[in-house]
This record gives C-alpha cells, structure tokens and sequence, in this order.
C-alpha cells in the first residue's frame, strides 16, 4: 500500500515545486544592465604642417690674421696663456687650431 501512495504523493511534491516557481505572487528579478555610453564623435585631425629641418649656418669664421694663437701653458696640459694676460684658460675638450675666447677679456685667440 506504501507504494501506491508514494506517486502521487511524489506527483503532488512536484505539482508543487513548478507551480512555487512559476508564481505570480512575487515579482520576477532580472540582472540589471547598465546603458552603455555612446561613443563621443572623435574630431577630426587637423593636418600637421610638414616639418623642414631649419637651417644651419655655422658661425662666421674670422680671419687668421686678426686672431692668434694661445701659447701652452707650461707643465698643465690642457690650459693656455695669452701673451701680454697670464691668466691661465681652460681649453680642454676644444681642438687645436679652434677659436676661442678669453672668458675674462673677450679676446678671441686659436687653441694651439
């Protein structure tokens, strides 16, 4: 007798789940979706001008024959005299037969 009464009851059981989920009485909750933004127009480039490489002139050479050559200072390499100044200039790092110029003077003067 258990068993003729075990389906239905398993039937009401069941009756009972799907009618439970499919109820009216409470409101249905679906995930909410955020709008997405829309999409803000790029503007539209300006064209770049194009790029030239500025000119470059070198400074103007003096003459050879208004300017002269330092003199060595003797036993510091790397430093000059000017005649008539003994005020010693640090030349190092410029190459020989390069324009200088006294910091203290102004006097323009070949790196020997």
């Amino acid at each position: 007798m258990s068993r003729l009464l075990l389906v239905p009851v398993v039937a009401a059981f069941a009756a009972l789940g799907i009618a439970s989920c499919n109820s009216t009485d409470r409101p249905v909750q679906r995930p909410v979706q955020e709008a997405l933004p829309t999409p803000k127009p790029s503007p539209t480039p300006t064209p770049t001008p194009a790029l030239t490489a500025p000119s470059v002139t070198p400074p103007p050479v003096q003459s050879t024959g208004d300017v002269k050559y330092a003199k060595p200072a003797p036993g510091k390499p790397g430093f000059v005299t000017l005649p008539g100044n003994p005020a010693l200039i640090d030349v190092r790092g410029l190459s020989p037969g390069e324009q200088a110029k006294d910091p203290v003077t102004g006097q323009l003067f070949l790196v020997p």
